[in-house]
């Protein structure tokens, strides 16, 4: 569920209590619009992983959802960050099902 953002210049506070309120308990059910999955790819040494809602100045944090993504932890780093896209590095397979979660925040 991707959640609109507030607009600023909401002349109905009302309307603006509501959306609020809307937002904060998707929040607290844990829907704060700030995850998303990648898998590695293959015979490479780097994945990019695009996400509209990636900052540059956000941290990114995963877990492996596979054995062979586990297998890959130890050589798997962050090496390029941009708006909407960062570059991971990591060992070169031809394992396909290296699946991850991750989360951004900042």
């Amino acid at each position: 569920m991707t959640l609109p953002v507030l607009p600023l210049n909401n002349s109905n506070l009302a309307q603006l209590a509501l959306e609020i309120c809307i937002k904060v308990n998707e929040i607290l059910k844990g829907r704060m619009n700030n995850a998303g999955t990648f898998t590695l790819a293959a015979n490479t040494t780097t994945t990019v992983v695009s996400d509209n809602l990636y900052q540059s100045d956000q941290a990114v944090h995963w877990v492996p959802t596979t054995a062979n993504a586990a297998g890959a932890m130890s050589n798997l780093y962050v090496s390029s960050r941009v708006n909407g896209s960062f570059t991971l590095t990591h060992s070169s397979t031809a394992t396909t099902d290296r699946v991850f979660l991750y989360s951004r925040l900042g």
